[in-house]
């Protein structure tokens, strides 16, 4: 009984840790569309060229580090598949997928 008491309560902390607004499946029509991370990475520069908000207030949005989104802006590294999701779900929840 104490194991499923303590399994329910590494549960709910793990729910609770999430982002807010965190995506956990591509449910959207329009999701599907962008599918490799360069279209992706060309709809968040077209973001951030058109909402005029920093890098760093998008980077938060997202849920990285603005480095880490500077680093992808400017090719120098890909996301990785978790951070793509996100970078994904951000997106989404903006109206641009």
């Amino acid at each position: 009984m104490l194991i499923n008491a303590g399994a329910r309560a590494v549960e709910q902390k793990s729910k609770a840790n999430r982002p807010k607004g965190f995506c956990m499946r591509f449910r959207s029509v329009a999701a599907t569309e962008v599918t490799s991370s360069d279209e992706l990475m060309t709809v968040l520069k077209r973001y951030l060229r058109e909402s005029n908000e920093s890098e760093i207030v998008v980077a938060s949005r997202i849920g990285i580090n603005h480095h880490t989104l500077n680093r992808w802006i400017t090719t120098s590294q890909s996301p990785t598949k978790g951070r793509l999701a996100l970078a994904a779900c951000f997106l989404r929840r903006v109206g641009y997928l």
